[in-house]
């Protein structure tokens, strides 16, 4: 097996950190229930799509150790993840500030 390059051991990390992220923002998600979904529905989507996008690229490090060319297809999967990620964050700011005007 090849020596993993950054790129593979960030892609190993980030799975082992959503792995672990994702029961507990179901749990969130379900305790908020609908009110919640705007925020925590698309942080589960960005999830996702994270570790889709890192399990690509890990492949493509296995493809690229047996000299097979590999795609763009992580990289790409990897940006939506991205504004994602801004998406859900924007809808949790969204969900505090109507919690902390109704105080």
């Amino acid at each position: 097996m090849a020596p993993l390059d950054p790129t593979t051991q960030l892609s190993i990390a980030e799975l082992a950190i959503y792995i672990v992220l994702v029961p507990v923002i179901i749990y969130i998600l379900i305790r908020h229930g609908k009110s919640g979904y705007l925020g925590w529905g698309f942080l589960i989507i960005f999830c996702g799509l994270r570790l889709a996008a890192d399990g690509i690229q890990i492949g493509n490090h296995n493809k690229a150790a047996k000299g097979e060319p590999v795609g763009n297809a992580g990289a790409i999967v990897n940006a939506i993840g991205i504004s994602g990620l801004l998406y859900s964050l924007s809808g949790i700011i969204h969900e505090w500030s109507g919690l902390l005007a109704s105080l």
